[in-house]
Formats: C-alpha cells, sequence, structure tokens
C-alpha cells in the first residue's frame, strides 16, 4: 500500500514513469548495439564502437519515439505495428529519393558521396541529427500529451 501511496502520491507520476521505462529501453538498446560494434570490431573489421553505436540510435530513438507516440493515439499494440510497419516502408523510400538529404531519417553516416565535398557532407550530417533528434522529442511530446487523454487519474 505505501508504493501505491508512493505512486498515486507523486505528481504527473504516469510520464515520469513512462520517461524512465523509455530511458531504460534505450539504455539497453545502447549497450546492445556496443556491445555488437566491439564484436564486431573484434571479429570482423575495425571500426569505432561509440561512435557507431551513437550513430545508430538516432534513428532507433526516432522511430521508438514514433512507435510511443503512435500507441498512445491509436490505443491498440496491433494497430501500432501495422502504423508503424507502413512509416518503415515510407521511411525506406524516402531514404533512397532524399539521399544525402537534413530530413533523411535513415541517412548513413559512413557512405559518403564521391560526388560531394567530405566537409559538406558531414556538415549536413550534424543539422541531419539535430534536425532528427528534435522530431523524436516533439513525437515524444506529442506522445505525453495524448496520454493525458489516455489514462485519466481515477
Amino acid at each position: 500500500t505505501k508504493i501505491i501511496e508512493v505512486i498515486f502520491g507523486i505528481p504527473n507520476y504516469r510520464y515520469k514513469v513512462w520517461l524512465f521505462r523509455l530511458f531504460i529501453a534505450y539504455v539497453i538498446t545502447y549497450v546492445t548495439v556496443l556491445a555488437m560494434a566491439y564484436l564486431t570490431n573484434w571479429i570482423v573489421v575495425e571500426v569505432q564502437p561509440i561512435e557507431i553505436a551513437a550513430q545508430a540510435l538516432v534513428p532507433a530513438f526516432f522511430i521508438g519515439m514514433c512507435a510511443f507516440m503512435f500507441s498512445t493515439i491509436l490505443r491498440n499494440g496491433n494497430g501500432t505495428a501495422v502504423v508503424l510497419i507502413i512509416v518503415g516502408i515510407l521511411l525506406f523510400f524516402l531514404d533512397m529519393i532524399l539521399g544525402v538529404s537534413y530530413w533523411n531519417v535513415l541517412m548513413n553516416p559512413y557512405d559518403i558521396p564521391l560526388e560531394q565535398n567530405p566537409i559538406i557532407f558531414y556538415d549536413t550530417l550534424f543539422y541531419n541529427r539535430i534536425a532528427v533528434i528534435t522530431a523524436g522529442v516533439v513525437l515524444l511530446i506529442v506522445g505525453l500529451n495524448s496520454m493525458r487523454k489516455r489514462e485519466k487519474f481515477i
């Protein structure tokens, strides 16, 4: 009973609980990707594991926040899965159309185009990562806002 009193006594507890859950999910994702990057560094080819894990986490953050937003709006896990499959297919096709752009969520930071100056590419990559992370934060805020309508305090 004390735990329930503590949970319901904290203002906006549901936001803190969901933010903590998302944080733990991304920590586990980062550690897993980091372990695979170190394994790749040891077995296949020499890479920079920390940089690769950080670069891989940016699109994962965006897609995860997109999933969180759709799950709070749709209130259905199967519906969210279908919508995310459609979003993933659209992002895949947009990757081919947009190429090296600020708006390409799936931009590969290790595929430097030969016809483009590397300095311009890294500048574009920097602004791309800022745009994707900002969009992910906006999706998180929309998801938390729609969660207010989903979970009423009784």
